[in-house]
């Protein structure tokens, strides 16, 4: 801007001076003519001094002006190259500014394409949180039907809890009764057995000769034989069931010494 201003300012200045030397140009054509007329025509010298006296006047007066003129020119151009001198610098700033504007330029364009690239970005992230809510809208249904899921199949477990506790109280109670059966059933076992050993004892005739069976039931560890010898169920080896009672296999203990053997 500042430039510009003066450079206005001196294409005025010199169109002031062309005026001016057009006007001194004028003003020596006129002196010329009045010069040539006073060496080819002979006029009054009254005349012709007043004339030239106007025309000195006017000359002087053209020459101050002109000076005048010149003065403000020169004062001008003094200023002129102040301000180019000013210039100078304001150019050197000028061109730094201009580089500047350039890298601003460039940064604002990559800006941008940061700008476009992140646009991007957020529309496909709210294209991913539109589907991201779409499918938490489902799951929240999902998430809902399997909550109902959930206290129907609590009630159905609290129902098969309470049926639970009931069959445990039927099952405690059939193994109590089971246990009390066992424990008949043992009963009548030992007395089974007490029975057969009064009956073997009973019927000696069947012992007679049976020397087999005597040898076959002696102790081997302590040499006890006959009544010593007790012929007890092997609680161990279940042979068959009859409703339900325990058929058990047979072993021999040594009343004695305590010692089994089949």
């Amino acid at each position: 801007m500042g430039e510009d201003i003066s450079n206005q300012e001196v294409e005025t200045l010199k169109k002031k001076l062309n005026m001016a030397n057009s006007d001194l140009q004028k003003a020596q054509q006129e002196l010329t003519s009045t010069k040539a007329e006073l060496g080819s025509i002979n006029l009054d010298v009254g005349m012709m001094k007043t004339d030239l006296e106007k025309s000195q006047s006017e000359l002087s007066t053209t020459k101050a002006e002109l000076e005048k003129v010149r003065n403000e020119l020169n004062a001008k151009i003094n200023e002129l190259d102040g301000i180019q001198n000013e210039l100078g610098p304001l150019k050197e700033e000028v061109e730094k500014l201009k580089s500047e504007v350039a890298t601003k330029t460039e940064e604002i364009n990559q800006i941008k394409t940061i700008s476009e690239k992140s646009e991007e970005m957020i529309n496909n992230l709210t294209n991913e949180r539109d589907s991201l809510k779409s499918q938490l809208n489902e799951s929240n249904t999902k998430i809902s039907e399997l909550n109902n899921g959930i206290n129907e199949t609590q009630t159905q477990l609290k129902e098969t809890s309470t049926k639970l506790v009931e069959i445990e109280g039927i099952i405690s109670q059939k193994d109590e009764e089971i246990n009390n059966l066992n424990k008949v059933v043992e009963e009548k076992n030992i007395r089974i057995e007490e029975l057969n050993t009064e009956i073997y004892a009973l019927k000696p005739e069947d012992r007679v000769g049976d020397y087999s069976s005597e040898e076959r039931r002696t102790c081997v560890k302590c040499g006890a034989a006959g009544q010593d010898i007790r012929v007890v169920d092997d609680k161990t080896k279940v042979l068959s069931y009859i409703n339900n009672i325990k058929l058990y296999a047979k072993k021999n203990v040594c009343k004695k010494c305590g010692h089994e053997w089949a």
